[in-house]
């Protein structure tokens, strides 16, 4: 049977207690870019839902004009001009 040496390194009381803070310092800093890069995706995830929410926004407010102009209660021309406002386009922008 082999028969294992052990190391034995002794630390004066001040090197332990500077090797935990320091271990303590890099957990925090490793803490706050874990923290960083979760509010990052947050504030992506929130822009993204914003942007669907406005797309949704503007197709239903595209078909119901749509559904004027096939009624009869507005004209072409007005579910141009309604048109262009919605998706923010100027008039030479749509022809």
């Amino acid at each position: 049977m082999e028969k294992h040496k052990s190391i034995h390194v002794e630390y004066s009381e001040d090197s332990y207690i500077i090797s935990v803070i320091i271990i303590a310092c890099l957990a925090l800093v490793t803490i706050g870019a874990i923290v960083i890069v979760c509010k990052a995706i947050i504030k992506k995830v929130k822009e993204k839902k914003k942007t669907k929410i406005k797309s949704n926004d503007v197709v239903d407010e595209l078909m119901r004009y749509k559904t004027l102009l096939d009624e009869g209660a507005i004209t072409q021309e007005d579910y141009d001009r309604l048109k262009n406002q919605v998706l923010g386009l100027s008039e030479s922008e749509n022809n």
